[in-house]
């Protein structure tokens, strides 16, 4: 069931970025049930959120004119902050592209049609940051990852507790012993269950995200190839999430067509965020009637009426409710006309934090799908990166113009040309000109050979300089350390050289290149957290009934934290096939020492995940078809045993104490009782002896003692004594 959103209310804590969110302790839900009891802020806020879409009609006519205005005006300031930069960028993107400033495409200096030429080393840099970090970061079908973090063992386990504990000197101490062990092995025993519940959520997440990325989204693929190829050139690109009608998108907006103020030091924290882009009148019209855009009229700009409009998408801040607090809305405008089309909340009453006490917004978390992927940062702290267009501008200028100058030179030599007499009649025309030879031609003059070779005078041209192609040559090799394109990478060296001494400089020449792939990285993960956030946000029955079918879990459930865990698949210190190889080498090396023995890396499940690993290095699909069910090592087998085994007997003697404690304890209780017994019995004996006198002396059968004897003692007489008495007497009776 989708869930209901609704407003939270938390102490006032800093403001948090957008992928570390603070998890306050038990927020208080704001009733939203009744809007009276809210502060009139708090109504607006409910009404525009729960809208959703366009609110301007909910505005006063005055406020958005004025945003139109200001989101046009804003613009144009933050356009002016950047325009060193954009000027830069165009002309590295025209460079790369191979496009010249003429029209015509000639030069005319140092003569017509003069060569030319510019060397591609700029369109071969960004070529080859693309091949090397496109397989690295698609790995088939699959480029998103979820690490389920685990705990840490912060004790051994029950069977090391029984044998390295001290043995047990009591019955007590032993029964505690067993009681321990059980209760580690549950507590164990919870631990891998939660362990396992984490990974299975993971891999259920990771499949749905690659399955929406490979199968759902459209382009993805072709727009991180774009963005792979643009960000090395311009210095930064960007991508935008959002949740259409069809589901999860993420397109590439080129850093040209997104404008911050150049002078903010991160995205997340800027205030205003601009796209522009092209919307030609009929889709304006189409949105119009779906009621996406206002309806309103929009006059034709230019003599094409079906022309391209330009409409900005700004992400801004405004105060709307009037409380003082500025809110984020998504203000689209038309520039040409500066007329607003759309004002929608950049928030959902989820994102509204307010105080538990006055009711007071205290912050609203803001929806920002702008990902930035940055190749290089601006060394003085600016907002817009650097490429390889603004490090080689000047050394590109230098080798255009030194190959152009070889060039025209040896053209110039080869051509030839100087000047001829006007005495000199070529071609029978009595003046003189120019003639033109096809190898092994020669042409009839009316001119006797002195005087023509008197008359001819072919002037001095310069040679091809030497100098000039020494600087050539170390620029092109600054250019390369520069943009990383050396042959040993692109795999044009020398083939004799020693492999140990190839993989040398193949390491040293890819250390600029790790750098600049690591922050691509980031931007990779930071757009897999916003996808991952998009679909938590906006799901609807239709994504969680595909998300059930796929991977047999609940959405809802699995998609409860904040993505932090979500990441690329790729690695980011590793970036050739090469690397990842020798890696794997170093860790087979390893796992076969002594050392990796003993840390029992030869084991099954270890040495499969190491096959695993070199698998997928060489890329091959669906590896776990080379993999079976392998026997565990027997000596570790019976390692294992004897570990038990201790533990067993250290139980079983532990449990042979208790017994031998409570069958002593048993006995003393046995000899208890029966001298209670003997006690008891002794009692009953006397007792009875007591009512045979009784009943004597009430038959008149004992004689009445006297008051005192002779020696002044009691005159009571023992029952033994009165029974004799009784037994001597009777005799002469009878």
């Amino acid at each position: 069931m989708a869930r209901t959103p609704r407003m939270k209310t938390v102490q006032q804590v800093p403001a948090p970025e957008p992928h570390a969110f603070l998890d306050t302790a038990a927020p208080t839900p704001l009733d939203v049930s009744d809007p009276a009891a809210l502060l009139p802020a708090l109504v607006k806020l409910h009404e525009w959120a729960s809208k959703g879409g366009d609110i301007s009609d909910s505005l006063d006519p005055g406020v958005v004119v004025r945003m139109g205005t200001d989101a046009v005006r804003q613009w144009d300031l933050d356009n002016g902050s950047r325009q060193t930069w954009m000027n830069l960028a165009e002309a590295s993107l025209a460079m790369a592209a191979q496009e010249t400033d003429d029209e015509e495409g000639q030069k005319d200096y140092p003569f017509e049609n003069a060569s030319m030429i510019n060397y591609p080393l700029l369109t071969v840099a960004s070529q080859q940051f693309a091949a090397r970090a496109y397989p690295e970061l698609v790995k088939g079908d699959k480029v998103v990852g979820v690490k389920a973090f685990q705990p840490p063992p912060t004790r051994p386990g029950p069977i090391q507790i029984a044998k390295a504990g001290p043995q047990p000197q009591g019955p007590q101490e032993a029964q505690q012993a067993t009681q321990d062990i059980q209760g580690a092995q549950q507590a164990d025993a919870q631990q891998a269950a939660m362990i396992a519940a984490r990974s299975a959520r993971a891999e259920r997440v990771k499949a749905y995200m690659n399955y929406v990325i490979f199968y759902r989204m459209d382009n993805w693929e072709n727009e991180t190839d774009q963005l792979l190829h643009e960000a090395p050139i311009v210095g930064v690109g960007f991508k935008k999430v959002y949740f259409a009608s069809t589901g999860l998108c993420s397109a590439y907006v080129s850093a040209t067509r997104l404008t911050v103020h150049n002078g903010t030091k991160s995205i997340w924290k800027c205030p205003r965020i601009t796209q522009d882009y092209d919307e030609y009148p009929n889709d304006i019209k189409v949105k119009q009637r779906a009621g996406e855009f206002r309806n309103i009229d929009l006059p034709v700009v230019g003599d094409d009426p079906d022309e391209p409009r330009l409409l900005i998408e700004q992400h801004r801040l405004d105060d709307l409710d009037g409380d003082g607090l500025a809110e984020p809305y998504i203000c689209t405008v038309d520039v040409q006309t500066r007329q607003v089309l759309r004002i929608e909340p950049a928030y959902t009453l989820e994102d509204i934090f307010v105080d538990e006490v006055t009711n007071r917004v205290l912050r609203i978390e803001r929806w920002l799908p702008f990902p930035a992927f940055f190749f290089l940062p601006d060394p003085k702290g600016r907002f817009y990166g650097i490429g390889f267009g603004r490090l080689l501008a000047s050394i590109m200028d230098s080798v255009d113009t030194s190959i152009n100058q070889l060039i025209d030179a040896g053209n110039a030599e080869i051509a030839g040309g100087g000047f001829i007499a006007s005495s000199v009649r070529l071609q029978g025309s009595g003046q003189g000109g120019s003639v033109f030879q096809r190898p092994g031609e020669y042409q009839t003059v009316s001119t006797n050979g002195p005087d023509l070779k008197q008359a001819i005078w072919e002037r001095t041209v310069p040679h091809p300089s030497a100098v000039t192609m020494q600087l050539l040559e170390m620029l092109l090799a600054a250019a390369k350390d520069i943009a990383a394109v050396k042959d040993v990478i692109s795999g044009e060296g020398p083939q004799n050289a020693p492999v140990g001494t190839t993989m040398a400089l193949q390491n040293q020449a890819l250390t600029v290149f790790s750098a600049i792939w690591k922050r691509m990285y980031r931007g990779f993960r930071d757009e897999f957290h916003l996808l991952y956030r998009a679909t938590k946000r906006w799901a609807t029955e239709r994504e969680r009934k595909e998300y059930a079918e796929l991977t047999g879990g609940n959405l809802d459930e699995d998609f409860q934290g904040d993505g932090t865990d979500i990441q690329p698949i790729a690695n980011p210190t590793v970036v050739t096939k090469l690397q990842k190889m020798a890696r794997n080498q170093a860790l087979i090396q390893l796992a076969e020492s002594p050392v990796g023995i003993a840390a029992g890396m030869t084991q099954s499940g270890p040495a499969q995940e190491i096959v695993r690993d070199v698998l997928d290095t060489l890329e091959y699909d669906r590896p776990e078809r080379f993999l079976a069910p392998v026997p565990p090592n027997p000596l570790e087998v019976a390692k294992a045993q004897d570990l038990s085994a201790t533990a067993q007997l250290k139980a079983a003697d532990a449990k042979l104490r208790v017994i031998a404690g409570q069958k002593d304890q048993a006995g003393a209780t046995l000899d208890h009782a029966k001298a209670l017994r003997e006690v008891g019995l002794a009692a009953q004996d006397t007792h009875h002896l007591h009512e045979i006198a009784d009943a004597m002396a009430r038959a008149g059968q004992v004689a009445p003692i006297p008051e005192g004897n002779v020696n002044g003692e009691s005159s009571t007489t023992s029952p033994a004594g009165a029974g004799a008495a009784s037994a001597g007497g009777a005799a002469p009776a009878a």
